[in-house]
């Protein structure tokens, strides 16, 4: 019946400062009528997809860094120009996920889907180097991940951008 925790304590001062005596307390009918009349913010349905989708590029954050200090630990060099090489495009998708309230829906749910994909693919790679078996160049994938990673923020924010404009005023 109430949306926010703190609507029935409300409801109840509104019923009170509405009546004229002291001793009235208010009824579940007068309670609904109050909070019936209550405007309402619209809710936004990606808010709760928003939430995973950062919570999914913090985990990538740390799953990259430690794939990469698993990998590559006798080059600390080579670390830290990997890592900034690696952790710009979850930065930008992080950037993205925030300023993505203000897209048209749609877009906002593609950009959340797109980043757990990309997430999920760019630890599930990063992992398989890390932990599967040895190879010659395993900063292969660490070079060419991140260019997938970019790709696919274009194409959402490029969904976006179209979306925009194809959207009524």
């Amino acid at each position: 019946m109430f949306e926010h925790p703190c609507a029935i304590a409300l409801a109840m001062i509104r019923c009170l400062l509405k009546s004229n005596e002291r001793h009235i307390v208010p009824t579940p009918v007068c309670l609904r009528a109050v909070v019936a009349a209550e405007p309402r913010a619209p809710s936004r349905p990606n808010a709760s997809f928003r939430a995973v989708a950062f919570a999914a590029l913090i985990a990538a954050a740390i799953g990259t860094m430690f794939f990469m200090l698993r990998v590559g630990h006798t080059q600390p060099l080579l670390i830290v120009l990997f890592a900034g090489w690696d952790l710009a495009p979850i930065g930008a998708f992080a950037i993205a996920n925030r300023r993505s309230p203000g897209w048209p829906p749609a877009a906002e749910s593609v950009l959340h889907v797109l980043t757990l994909i990309a997430v999920g693919a760019s630890l599930a790679s990063y992992g398989y180097v890390a932990f599967g078996p040895p190879r010659a160049q395993p900063a292969a994938l660490f070079l060419l991940v991140p260019v997938g990673l970019w790709a696919s923020l274009a194409i959402a924010v490029l969904l976006r951008t179209v979306m925009s404009r194809s959207r009524p005023s």
